[in-house]
């Protein structure tokens, strides 16, 4: 009886390889995925640390700061709009004296009234204006020296006086048959008093030619 021949591998010949596991490919594959988990946690955690300051958030500096402030200056145009001096100090002719002054001032005027009835004598000088003129009044007032106001709900004039005027100046004792404030007769006025006080003082000296 003869045996069948075995196969004698070759010396330093592998046997091939062994197919892998199921439960093996299972475990690797949690495994890569535990990982890739956590890589991509450590790349959000990089990129939280380098972003910007939410828009809610308040930066607070430390220090001295130093704020100039620069005036602005309003240059009015003098022919846009249209005043009316009303005489409220009793003295007569001072409404019309005013006007004249104005107009050398280069404003444009209407012809000087009266208050209504009731409404005077007034200490002092007012200076109202309709909406939309507030800054043309406050022109006019600076060169009276008082204070613009808006216009009163009954006005001190009659409305035929004031058609065509969006400034009224109500003219008191305080200015009436003075000179502008500012101007040259008004500075002329101030020192001819100031050298009257000066004459009239205690310690004036007469000297009579003997």
């Amino acid at each position: 009886m003869s045996d069948a021949p075995r196969r004698v591998g070759r010396p330093g010949s592998t046997p091939p390889p062994r197919a892998a596991s199921p439960a093996i490919a299972v475990i690797v594959t949690l495994i890569a995925a535990v990982l890739g988990f956590f890589i991509l946690r450590s790349l959000d955690d990089d990129d939280d640390s380098g972003a910007t300051p939410a828009a809610d958030e308040t930066t607070t500096t430390t220090g001295l700061q130093t704020t100039t402030l620069v005036p602005v200056t309003t240059t009015i145009d003098k022919s846009t709009f249209q005043l009316l001096v009303a005489n409220a100090s009793g003295v007569r002719g001072s409404a019309g004296t005013l006007t004249t002054d104005l107009q050398g001032q280069g404003y444009r005027t209407l012809e000087a009234t009266n208050v209504v009835p009731g409404y005077g004598p007034k200490d002092v000088t007012e200076v109202f204006y309709l909406a939309g003129f507030e800054a043309q009044a406050a022109d006019v007032a600076r060169v009276l020296g008082v204070e613009a106001l808006p216009m009163p709900g009954t006005k001190p004039v009659s409305d035929t006086d004031f058609v065509g005027a969006t400034v009224l100046v109500v003219l008191g004792t305080d200015l009436a048959g003075q000179p502008l404030p500012g101007s040259d007769a008004a500075t002329a006025t101030t020192l001819a008093g100031a050298t009257s006080t000066v004459a009239g003082s205690p310690n004036e000296t007469t000297t009579t030619a003997g």
